[in-house]
């Protein structure tokens, strides 16, 4: 079976929840949902679709989670998700995409709060490709092949509160690429290749408590990168730190409310240069974790030279 007749559900206007996935179809005929104004949840996961019909969905107006991932041969049609306006969670992950038109989120999707985009080959974005998703408060774009994202593609994602961005291939990134991103909490660049932050990278998040940047190849910090972030968890474990300055924040104002500080696996130099991070987290009752340095919460120094 390759694919379903029109009339497959025409007479199953009560259905909410419809399950149509690892069933090996390559097509779907327009009008196959026409009588599911009802339904509430669709998962058409890992099938073979192709291109399905643009306005395939338009009648589901009651619709809240759309899931198409792992249908790796599929082309996305301008229109698919048009008056999709209740619609809160769209799944694309895995689908082998290594680009996505302009306009293939419409203004219709003023509902949307979950985009899944993981698993895919997106080398680059076009800028503004999620302007009209104003609602978006989680954005999954990890485990791509992402080398660089122009200034502008979070343009407008005015209610997005977590990116995860983890597990791509950036070796820096511009400085204006968060700078709209007001509403962020939780950033995740872990696993990114990372090799040079440039100072002001992160301006702009106002409301960023929880930063992970642990897996790259980070060798030193520009002064003042995290000044005026309001963190709470900051994550530069497993990079190329020998030391760590205290400029890297607000040298006149250090962090206090860092609750977590984790700096494991780096080749650090036990001596005058990081003794800061242990002293001012001890006084402050935070938890820090230095690894190898045999410095554990709570705790005074061991095996650690400041002299």
């Amino acid at each position: 079976m390759t694919t379903l007749e029109v009339e497959t559900f025409s007479k199953q206007a009560s259905v909410t929840d419809l399950r149509i996935y690892s069933c090996q179809l390559t097509s779907l005929p327009m009008g196959i949902f026409s009588n599911l104004s009802s339904i509430f949840s669709l998962y058409l996961g890992d099938n073979s679709f192709g291109t399905l019909p643009a306005e395939l969905f338009s009648n589901l107006t009651s619709l809240v989670g759309l899931s198409l991932y792992e249908n790796q041969q599929m082309v996305l049609e301008i229109g698919l998700f048009s008056k999709l306006t209740n619609l809160g969670s769209l799944w694309l992950h895995s689908m082998q995409w290594v680009t996505l038109p302009m306009g293939i989120f419409p203004s219709d999707l003023s509902s949307l709060s979950i985009l899944d985009l993981k698993n895919n080959r997106f080398q680059t974005l076009p800028a503004g490709i999620f302007s009209n998703l104003s609602s978006l408060t989680e954005l999954d774009l990890q485990n791509n092949w992402l080398q660089t994202l122009p200034i502008g593609t979070f343009s407008n994602l005015i209610s997005l509160t977590e990116l995860i961005l983890s597990g791509n291939s950036f070796t820096t990134l511009p400085i204006g690429l968060f700078s709209e991103l007001t509403a962020l909490e939780e950033l995740e660049l872990y696993n990114c290749e990372l090799s040079i932050l440039q100072s002001g990278t992160f301006s702009g998040l106002t409301r960023l408590w929880g930063l992970q940047l642990s897996d790259n190849d980070l060798v030193s910090l520009p002064d003042g990168i995290f000044s005026n972030l309001p963190l709470a968890g900051l994550y530069l474990g497993s990079n190329n730190f020998e030391t760590i300055q205290k400029e890297i924040f607000n040298v006149s104002n250090l962090p206090t409310r860092i609750n977590y500080f984790y700096i494991k696996g780096n080749p650090l130099r036990c001596d005058k240069r990081i003794c800061w991070v242990i002293i001012h987290y001890t006084l402050n009752r935070k938890l820090v974790e230095v690894g190898h340095m045999g410095i554990k919460s709570g705790s005074s120094l061991v095996n650690c030279s400041v002299d």
